[in-house]
């Protein structure tokens, strides 16, 4: 089996004439945890539905594990865990039944998986799931999606509703399925989710990719600078494309500095600086500047 589990290539899809995703390409590796990330209607919802076959793209095409998707469905969604934003399951029954009912379409027996997920969950495989609150219902699905050691994992906004010890106990697992060979693609508003878990995050915006990148190499080429000059800072005087996101008061300025830190630092030789810092910016300040640029 080819290193990339999954490969999407021109993936487009319209609703009547709205673009909700247009000549999107991307792929995952094994042992790769993706985040995926964008301002809401960017098309992260429907790119996972599209990869699972869930609704119909108008143009491209999805290989997992190196097979056509819609050619070798049935074959390769065996090996694949899905969980959706929302509810999406038979509510009358309890936990316990459930699972069971999944257990019995895979040839193994995952018996023991399901109820070793539930522990490390706290979740009470004999309570109905519709006596359940939004987070515990969340575990099942949570819980579903894994219990027969996927190969290919995706998540649609896995932590919503999880208290935060769920949501460390989940990606504790999900590391250690990547870490056994598994890849995750999971999209998320919470930008801690991502820098925590994360190996890439692939952003979008209106239906396209914009940014395709190693978490450590996102947060290298951004910088947030902090300085005070002996008299009014004058931007003309540096011509430099990079900054971002400013704030200025007097001979006080800080914005977001996406290029070399170095070019820079030449440039603010020139003038008299009383002091300067330069830090690691938060996600969420990286994140924006990618949304409303």
């Amino acid at each position: 089996m080819a290193n990339a589990v999954l490969e999407v290539k021109n993936l487009t899809k319209y609703y009547k004439k709205t673009k909700v995703v247009e000549n999107l390409d991307f792929k995952i590796d094994a042992k790769e945890i993706v985040g995926f990330i964008g301002p809401n209607g960017s098309g992260k919802s429907t790119t996972i539905k599209a990869i699972l076959n869930l609704i119909i793209k108008d143009h491209g095409s999805v290989e997992i594990f190196g097979k056509d998707l819609e050619k070798n469905h049935k074959e390769i969604m065996r090996y694949v865990g899905y969980c959706p934003s929302y509810p999406s399951f038979f509510e009358t029954m309890v936990a316990r039944k459930f699972f069971s009912f999944s257990n019995s379409l895979y040839d193994e027996d995952y018996t023991e998986n399901y109820i070793s997920l539930a522990k490390e969950m706290k979740l009470n495989l004999d309570q109905k799931i519709n006596e359940m609150s939004e987070g515990n219902q969340k575990k099942v699905m949570l819980i579903n999606a894994l219990f027969h050691n996927p190969k290919f994992i995706l998540l649609d906004e896995p932590t919503s509703t999880l208290d935060p010890g769920t949501s460390a106990v989940l990606f504790n697992i999900l590391r250690n399925l990547r870490d056994r060979g598994s890849a995750v693609l999971f999209s998320s508003h919470n930008l801690s989710d991502i820098q925590k878990t994360c190996d890439r995050v692939i952003i979008l915006k209106e239906g396209g990719k914009i940014k395709d990148l190693a978490i450590k190499d996102l947060r290298f080429a951004h910088k947030r600078i902090h300085l005070i000059t002996e008299k009014e800072f004058d931007f003309n005087n540096y011509q430099l494309s990079g900054m971002k996101d400013i704030k200025k008061r007097g001979n006080s300025v800080n914005f977001l500095f996406v290029g070399n830190v170095n070019d820079l630092i030449k440039k603010l030789n020139k003038d008299k600086v009383l002091d300067i810092t330069i830090e690691n910016p938060t996600l969420d300040e990286i994140f924006m500047h990618f949304y409303t640029d």
